[in-house]
């Protein structure tokens, strides 16, 4: 089994694989691309996101410096010197807004009619029409209206 079908099928693979070091300039190739696109062209812009994240739904709004990680290392300093690094992929459902510089960690849910405000660090799946908001300390997710909202998880922020 090859490093890129070990890190397709959600194994360790080596991040430093001839193959998937290869990859990534390409990719990196078509990012540049990307930026260097003009704001009107969103059509272009659109077209390369799907290619390039692929799970990502309808009618969504993503807004500057947005990090989406789906790459994942151990937390022990030798075994992530070894660099096998693992894959969970990042799903986001249809009409999702995503403010900026929001960063979301692999494996994350994002469900439909979501909107996921500026500045968030998104750790956890977020429901179907929800939102999720960093005020102050705290990520917040909730769904319903701004009146009567049910708190879904609140962590401290640090």
């Amino acid at each position: 089994m090859t490093e890129k079908e070990k890190m397709l099928a959600g194994q360790q693979y080596s991040a430093i694989d001839q193959q998937l070091l290869e990859e990534l300039m390409v990719v990196k190739d078509i990012i540049h691309k990307y930026n260097a696109l003009a704001p009107s062209d969103s059509a272009s812009k659109l077209a390369i996101l799907k290619d390039l994240l692929g799970h990502i739904g309808d009618d969504c709004f993503i807004g500057p410096n947005v990090s989406i990680y789906t790459a994942c290392h151990s937390t022990d300093p030798e075994e992530r010197n070894s660099r096998k690094e693992w894959a969970e992929p990042v799903t986001i459902g249809n009409n999702v807004w995503i403010g900026g510089s929001v960063t979301i960690l692999p494996g994350v849910k994002v469900g439909n009619n979501v909107t996921i405000g500026a500045g968030s660090v998104v750790t956890k799946n977020i429901p179907d029409n929800a939102a999720a908001i960093n005020a102050r300390h705290f990520i917040t997710y909730y769904s319903g209206d701004s009146v009567n909202c049910s708190v879904l998880v609140a962590t401290e922020k640090k």
